[in-house]
């Protein structure tokens, strides 16, 4: 068994869950973590004063997703955390793991990536997410 971990901006209420990326949720399953939930909580907390595009080498739009938690308090929490923040950002937080995967598939190296990931987890989505997906990724 062993505890497992999401990615919890507590001031959005918003989190991301490592599975959703093709990541393991143990804590050394998600920070050895290559193209998956590490890549998205670095667009995640990038912060920069470039005055065009999103710079270095990501190769995506700036949109929403890239710096849309810098500065504010994240907290990789468990689930057997007694602080109760693993629960409440499953029950009340809002997943925007899909929403970072499309940003992070943006980018042609890592739709590339991700394809390779995650093209076994798309039947396993409910349809509509399977089908934003699948279009995000090419499939």
């Amino acid at each position: 068994m062993g505890q497992y971990f999401l990615i919890f901006n507590e001031a959005k209420n918003e989190y991301i869950h490592p599975h959703d990326f093709g990541d393991g949720a143990k804590l050394l399953e998600l920070g050895t973590s290559s193209h998956g939930a590490m890549t998205a909580l670095t667009l995640l907390l990038r912060q920069s004063s470039a005055s065009e595009g999103v710079g270095g080498d990501y190769h995506g739009p700036p949109g929403e997703v890239v710096g849309r938690w810098a500065g504010d308090p994240i907290k990789i929490v468990g689930d057997y955390d007694e602080s109760g923040d693993y629960n409440r950002a499953q029950d009340a937080g809002s997943n925007i793991s899909l929403t970072v995967l499309v940003a992070m598939a943006e980018d042609p190296f890592l739709r590339q990536e991700l394809k390779v990931r995650l093209a076994w987890r798309i039947p396993t989505l409910p349809p509509q997410e399977a089908k934003v997906l699948a279009k995000a990724l090419g499939l």
